[in-house]
């Protein structure tokens, strides 16, 4: 890895920046953009340690793509990487939030606005459902995982359980498996 120093916390920061500056539509969007430029290309991070990261974070408050930059920074270059992580990833959105707020209070009605945000929607259920493919393949990996994450669904979408209960549900159905799984190897090993 290479030496933690002002560069590379610039470094850090532009690849953050550049992360938050060319993703729409949220944490969920920015996934599959944030694992090719820091797992994939720079291998910062393994693939495992970002699912782990996506996971935790969004059991936490506040942006999703703003924790997952928090602990990428930390893991690479500590406080000081979270700091500039965050500060790339947040910048953008903090300067097209303003500048949108003020032309949409203007433009609101112009039906060119209309169709710019009917094509961005799009562009934004692609990015979702890449992250969403990419999740499923490094999660659902036994049908105790698939029947969770499908009761899961079925409870959230349908019958609108509240999402917190959902995954505090899961965590704890996750260490039951893990603990029975346990057992019966340490049974078979006796």
């Amino acid at each position: 890895m290479e030496k933690k120093d002002l560069n590379f916390l610039l470094r850090l920061f532009l690849v953050f920046l550049k992360i938050g500056a060319f993703t729409f539509g949220g944490g969920f969007a920015m996934f599959p953009i944030i694992q090719r430029e820091i797992v994939e290309k720079r291998r910062w991070i393994t693939e495992e340690e970002f699912i782990d990261y996506i996971t935790v974070a969004q059991t936490l408050p506040g942006m999703i793509a703003g924790n997952v930059s928090i602990f990428v920074g930390n893991k690479i270059a500590g406080f000081a990487g979270s700091l500039a992580a965050l500060a790339g990833v947040v910048l953008p959105s903090l300067i097209i939030i303003i500048l949108v707020a003020s032309l949409l209070i203007q433009y609101k009605d112009n039906v060119w606005v209309g169709y710019a945000f009917e094509g961005a929607t799009a562009g934004v259920f692609i990015l979702i459902l890449m992250a969403v493919d990419t999740l499923r393949k490094k999660s659902l990996k036994n049908v105790a995982g698939w029947a969770v994450a499908v009761v899961s669904f079925i409870l959230v979408a349908f019958f609108k359980v509240n999402a917190i209960l959902v995954i505090i549900s899961c965590v704890l159905v996750g260490v039951a498996v893990h603990l029975f799984n346990a057992k019966k190897i340490n049974k078979t090993d006796k």
